[in-house]
């Protein structure tokens, strides 16, 4: 990390470098406030593509930058502080936290734990230890990990966590470090993801000073007068634009004026929010959004729920939506069928899902 970039940003690595032949982008989107993430993978750092990946398994983000030219990936690298890819970006501001996996040149077997998340980090370090590896505090300038620009810091606490694994143990975790064909990972790798993801366990969960406060039920509308429509584009903004990194214009769209908007607050707050777009024969429920401090409190299925019921209520019984792949659970429990592959609007992977027989018991549809 300490090497002399070529380029200052990803904009400017685009207009030299060509995706699919130079380096190519790895990302799954996860229902998890945790993003592992290798942004010097492949020929740029090797082995920290399949440490991130192993470490983030099933059950958290995963992101990688790869350079795959045949030689000379050393241009890829974009330093930590000023790792702007967009894609990492977004997920990035839907992580709590981050796990960065690099390579550094250090020739003996040590990894050092650098990040602003010190409990996080001494976590970390601690458990390594435990299971026999060199795990060091990083104290060397561009390896501490502690700019709040450098991309393990970009969650939305602030505070993440950058693992800098020497060349000397990477070579103990693999059978060679050249081309990824045909490389065969070591019992030290298989320990690695195991003491790391171990570690996790406990870890992974955003922290707070105290128990959340019990909320109040909020009070559900349509968002008909200007005042409870500003309060729908405010949340909005909130969290598609500044949390998810959606453009203004793939925000809000000439559909807003034709469409019916449910507003939930609590206190006057507003706390959720969500888009009726009616169709001939469907209607799709879009813009669904809860504020990050009210999430985890089960307002996402009361939205959903009152959504479907002010659609019914106006007579239609055939819905659809456009499902980030994370929250394609969510809407299932709301009798949502999955439809198609994968794409992607504002670079986020989503799925078509549609319904179009009633759960039983739901009132929704009485």
């Amino acid at each position: 990390m300490s090497q002399e970039d070529r380029y200052s940003g990803f904009a400017e690595l685009c207009r030299h470098e060509t995706e699919g032949t130079d380096f190519v982008i790895l990302s799954k989107a996860v229902a998890s406030p945790l993003l592992v993430m290798a942004p010097h993978g492949g020929g740029i750092e090797p082995g920290t593509v399949d440490l991130a990946h192993a470490i983030a398994g099933d059950d958290y983000a995963f992101y990688a930058f790869k350079g795959i030219k045949a030689s000379g990936n050393a241009v890829l690298h974009i330093t930590s502080n000023r790792f702007d890819e967009p894609r990492a970006l977004r997920l990035a501001r839907r992580a709590a936290w981050v796990l960065t996996l690099h390579g550094c040149q250090e020739p003996g077997a040590v990894v050092f734990v650098g990040g602003r998340d010190g409990p996080r980090c001494h976590g970390i370090r601690s458990a390594l230890q435990k299971a026999g590896f060199n795990a060091l505090e990083s104290q060397r300038p561009g390896l501490r990990g502690i700019n709040p620009n450098n991309i393990c810091n970009r969650g939305y606490s602030g505070r993440g966590v950058q693992l800098e694994i020497s060349d000397g143990l990477r070579r103990a975790m693999f059978d060679h470090l050249r081309r990824r064909t045909g490389r065969r990972k070591t019992e030290v790798f298989h320990r690695f993801v195991a003491t790391v993801r171990r570690a996790l366990e406990t870890l992974v969960r955003p922290r707070t000073d105290a128990p959340a406060a019990a909320v109040p039920a909020p009070t559900w509308r349509i968002a008909a007068n200007p005042a409870h429509r500003l309060k729908v584009m405010a949340l909005r903004a909130i969290v598609f634009m500044e949390e998810q990194a959606v453009a203004f214009t793939e925000e809000f769209d000439d559909e807003d004026d034709a469409s019916v908007h449910i507003l939930g607050e609590v206190a006057g707050e507003p706390v959720a929010c969500g888009r009726l777009r009616f169709g001939d024969e469907w209607v799709k429920l879009e813009r669904i959004a809860v504020r990050r401090g009210y999430r985890g409190r089960g307002l996402g299925h009361q939205l959903i729920g009152v959504m479907l019921a002010e659609a019914t209520r106006r007579g239609h019984h055939r819905f659809r939506l456009h499902a980030q792949v994370h929250l394609v659970d969510l809407y299932r429990k709301h009798g949502f069928t999955p439809c198609g592959d994968t794409f992607y609007e504002a670079g986020i992977p989503h799925r078509l899902m549609t319904r179009e027989t009633p759960l039983q018991g739901d009132t929704s549809q009485t």
